[in-house]
């Protein structure tokens, strides 16, 4: 679970890191939202299952995520049962380049001083998104996973959802449904970015 969860919605989003982690000066983990990247969406969406006691523990915060009962047939949770094992999505960004691409388009017209020439800024890589479907449902995460951008800056990471015989739905996984995220920072050659590296937990940023 990570510090900050609650503020990020989905792969490709860029801000700052804010705050430290429970563990001392070199795990600060906390994010401050400045905007999101136009990628070309999202990596497939990977399924994975989680401990209830773990959830309540790392994120009070999360929502869990859900499509509409009557278009799949199969209920979901709207709470935290601390002895069930919850389904959720690992989500991560498509297409680096076209990132880097934007950042330096972004950096070209900033001026001196603004956030993405701070070494706080990062961009999440990807995210860990929970669903209220427990580990016994008849229900499939599949990986048609797309991202969704507003002109108002509001994140969407939008997946599919199978339940009983052929029946799908929507369902939008970044409405605080955000129960962990990793992050990465830039790496600067005249000016220019040049990489996105990650950042590594417990290590202190490399020099650019």
């Amino acid at each position: 679970m990570t510090k900050g969860a609650e503020d990020v919605a989905a792969p490709g989003q860029i801000g700052r890191i804010t705050g430290k982690g429970v563990l001392g000066p070199l795990h600060r983990n906390g994010f401050g939202h400045i905007g999101s990247t136009q990628t070309d969406g999202t990596s497939l969406g990977t399924e994975f299952t989680i401990d209830g006691t773990l959830i309540a523990k790392g994120n009070a915060k999360v929502t869990l995520a859900a499509g509409e009962q009557a278009n799949i047939g199969v209920a979901a949770d709207t709470s935290i049962d601390s002895t069930k094992v919850y389904k959720g999505v690992f989500v991560g960004v498509s297409n680096w380049d076209k990132v880097i691409e934007e950042l330096n388009a972004v950096a070209l017209a900033a001026p001196a001083g603004s956030a993405i020439f701070k070494r706080s800024f990062r961009v999440i890589d990807s995210v860990f998104y929970v669903t209220g479907y427990t580990s016994g449902t008849q229900v499939t995460l599949s990986g048609d996973v797309t991202l969704d951008l507003k002109a108002n800056d509001q994140v969407s990471v939008v997946g599919t959802i199978k339940g009983s015989g052929e029946k799908t739905d929507r369902l939008v996984l970044s409405d605080n449904s955000t129960l962990a995220f990793s992050m990465s920072h830039l790496c600067w050659q005249y000016q220019k970015v040049v990489d996105i590296v990650p950042d590594l937990v417990g290590k202190p940023r490399p020099s650019d």
